[in-house]
């Protein structure tokens, strides 16, 4: 890792002036790293890689493409598997290794969530032929299915909260807390409004 003193280094006056520093910036950034992992393997802050770059840009004549493109640094997610940059096709090669995200990460000096979220959008982006999936389903989607219950498990006596203070038997004690009553003279009042009591 190279450390550098940011407060000595002068911004370029033009793309032909842009020093060592610079080059290496825009390098890996070609390379498809984003500002936090330049910052962290040239020892600098991101926002200062960010301000860098930003500068480099302005230096582009107008009517050319900018040296970096305008998503904060950013590496995109490709959308074919020609597109894929080196930095992904590594990730992708170290995952189908069977590494965990932690160990991708150390490997690519990148943060696990990193890994994590580019693992997952280029599954979504090229599919799962290209990119399966370690388990059937996704953490979520077992979470999901767990945390949902059979519709009888919620029924029971609740207090109508519809202004009548009356208790009645209820499919869902957690969604249906209106009698059918209230419900009734809910849908006379003619304005759409509805007038609720408070509990005194």
């Amino acid at each position: 890792m190279t450390s550098w003193r940011m407060s000595r280094i002068p911004y370029p006056k033009s793309l032909e002036a842009i020093g060592d520093f610079d080059r290496q910036i825009v390098a890996m950034f070609r390379d498809g790293f984003d500002y936090s992992t330049i910052a962290r393997k040239l020892g600098a802050h991101p926002r200062t890689i960010a301000g860098r770059a930003a500068h480099i840009n302005t230096l582009v004549p107008p009517g050319q493409p900018p040296v970096f493109e305008s998503n904060y640094g950013r590496v995109p997610i490709a959308k074919t598997m020609d597109a894929v940059n080196h930095v992904d096709r590594q990730l992708l090669e170290l995952f189908s290794q069977g590494l965990g995200y932690l160990e991708i990460g150390k490997r690519l000096g990148m943060p696990r969530q990193t890994v994590a979220t580019r693992i997952v959008r280029l599954r979504d982006n090229l599919g799962e032929h290209i990119i399966p999936r370690r388990h059937g389903t996704s953490a979520g989607e077992r979470r999901n299915a767990a945390e949902q219950s059979r519709p009888g498990d919620r029924a029971g006596r609740v207090r109508c909260l519809g202004g009548c203070d009356q208790h009645f038997d209820s499919p869902d004690r957690c969604r249906i807390r209106i009698c059918a009553r209230c419900k009734a003279k809910q849908r006379e009042n003619s304005d759409g409004y509805t007038e609720h009591r408070l509990f005194t």
